[in-house]
């Protein structure tokens, strides 16, 4: 039994510290959950902020452009000629009304110009083009474009203010398209006006302290045959497939944000993941280093009005944020996980040594024997266990014969080694369910729960025949053993006393044999196998001794 509790003791004081350990991992793997649900939800917001800062940059200048339309064209003198010009078509006389027009409109130009745009233009409901800053006071109207445009259709159409990003269009920046209408409320086209990408992107950098470029997507560039646009683009090193201004690669604007080979190491340094979302459309942010430096890296999809992805919107910002969550998680991490395995590794020490502490109080460290006070408890309860379900309780008490000689002639420590190997044969050869105690010097007790007389008879048997199988100084081993069947009105002293008596009857009646106290417990009488055999009783299958 000694083995059996030792094995289910440590794998209890084993699991403590192992459920300590899978605690400590679970709340690990909830830590790494929140951090990164922590740093997308950062991210997802950044990215908001992106689109926000876009929007707020082009609702300060839309004013601006309402403005300019609603002051330069609604005097009744232009209307006049506008409308003329529509009706009299391609001809001498609308070519003179652009010219005309252009040289009074010259001023209203160079006035948005120095706002950042770059673009006025005039479209019939047709969206030829009536008169065009810069380029629009050749003398000749320019002839309509072989296939209508989006947005000046949209809004002859519609009658509405249309803007927005148009494929193909992208180098030419944000364009504000307004319905022309006469005093009569007569339609008679719209009014374009384009503001520069140079003047949205110093902004944004104002903004928010970083660096912004535009990518235009190789494939929509020449999708659209945008040749005259196309050669003012260039690849852009570190990101494929995308082309920028040539301006960008020689000039940089903001001061606070990281300079054009830095971006260019930023842009190599996208994942996988991220350049999958490129693909995709998708607007997102990263975090990403250069060397100690950490950045903010943000792409925003330009799109059409039909959907289509005109270029990129990249921002390129300095946050330590990122970095500071990051360290803030790995130290989290490292405390956490040290605090759980010092606390498994002292709830283990501290098991580990209550284990010690028990087993030196149970178990006699010599022969693996329970001691006096642990084997009186257990039998407490295999008494009341066997009254209870009137199961048979057999003792039984041995000690070695001329014990004293074997220590006088080889000296204690051949007598200690005689002793350990005799406990261990003894363990080995009763059941797991058995009490082996050391009652005295070399003196031990078993308690046999489920075991009629016979088949304790044949246990003791058995224990003779492990004593004088023994191979260690002072074998072979005889033993004395005294054999007493548990009964109804005995207590555990009775029983002691009964089974102690008969040790001593086979030691008065020459040693080396077995006794056993009668029914009544009064005589003492020296039994052999063959005159128990018929005193077997009906507990013999019931997993006893064989």
């Amino acid at each position: 039994m000694n083995g059996r509790w030792d094995k289910s003791r440590k794998a209890l004081f084993s699991l403590i510290p192992g459920l300590i350990l899978l605690l400590g991992f679970f709340i690990l793997f909830g830590l790494s959950l929140d951090h990164r649900n922590r740093r997308e939800t950062y991210l997802e917001g950044q990215t908001r902020a992106a689109e926000n800062n876009l929007q707020a940059v082009l609702g300060t200048l839309r004013p601006f452009a309402e403005a300019v339309v609603r002051e330069s064209f609604s005097p009744f003198d232009k209307q006049s000629r506008i409308e003329a010009a529509w009706d009299a078509g391609p001809g001498p006389y609308r070519n003179a009304l652009s010219i005309a027009l252009s040289w009074e409109l010259q001023q209203t130009y160079d006035i948005i110009a120095a706002m950042g745009f770059h673009l006025l233009e005039f479209h019939f409901p047709d969206s030829s083009s009536f008169f065009r800053f810069p380029g629009g006071s050749s003398g000749k109207t320019t002839a309509p474009y072989p296939e209508p445009r989006f947005t000046v259709g949209l809004a002859n159409a519609s009658l509405r203010p249309v803007e927005g990003f148009e494929t193909g269009c992208l180098i030419s920046g944000y364009r504000f398209i307004y319905p022309f209408i006469s005093k009569g409320g007569r339609p008679l086209g719209s009014v374009e006006l384009c503001l520069c990408l140079d003047t949205i992107l110093p902004l944004l950098e104002e903004l928010t302290g970083g660096t912004f470029c535009v990518f235009m997507p190789l494939r929509e560039i020449e999708t659209h045959s945008c040749e005259t646009f196309r050669q003012e683009l260039v690849p852009f090193p570190g990101l494929e497939d995308f082309l920028v201004k040539r301006t960008v690669l020689t000039h940089h604007r903001s001061g606070r944000g990281p300079d054009l080979k830095a971006i260019q190491d930023l842009c190599r340094n996208l994942r996988p993941k991220e350049r999958r979302l490129l693909e995709g459309n998708a607007s997102f942010s990263t975090g990403l280093a250069r060397g100690k430096s950490p950045f903010r890296v943000t792409f925003v999809p330009l799109l059409s009005l039909r959907g289509e992805l005109v270029g990129y919107l990249g921002g390129f910002i300095p946050d330590r944020t990122l970095r500071d969550l990051e360290q803030r998680y790995i130290t989290l991490l490292i405390g956490t996980a040290a605090a759980f395995a010092f606390l498994a590794l002292i709830v283990w020490l501290a098991l580990r040594n209550r284990l010690a502490m028990e087993t030196l109080a149970t178990w006699d460290s010599l022969t693996g024997a329970m001691l006096r006070e642990p084997f009186l408890r257990e039998t407490e309860r295999e008494l009341s266990r066997s009254l209870r379900h009137d199961r048979p309780l057999a003792w039984i008490m041995f000690d070695i014969d001329d014990f004293k000689s074997v220590n006088d002639t080889l000296g204690h420590v051949a007598g200690d080694k005689l002793l350990q190997s005799l406990g261990r044969g003894i363990t080995k050869a009763i059941r797991s369910s058995d009490l082996l105690a050391r009652w005295g010097g070399d003196e031990f007790l078993v308690l046999a729960p489920e075991t009629s007389e016979l088949q304790a008879y044949r246990l003791a048997e058995r224990l003779m025949d492990v004593a004088a199988s023994l191979d260690v100084p002072g074998a072979p081993l005889h033993l004395s053993i005294g054999l007493h069947l548990q009964q109804k009105d005995d207590s555990i002293d009775d029983s002691l006393r009964k089974v102690d008596e008969t040790l001593y009857a086979a030691k008065r009646q020459g040693r080396n044999r077995i006794a056993r106290s009668n029914r009544n417990g009064r005589r003492i009488s020296d039994v052999g196998p063959q005159e128990t055999a018929g005193d077997k009783t009906d507990n013999e299958g019931d997993g006893g001794h064989s």
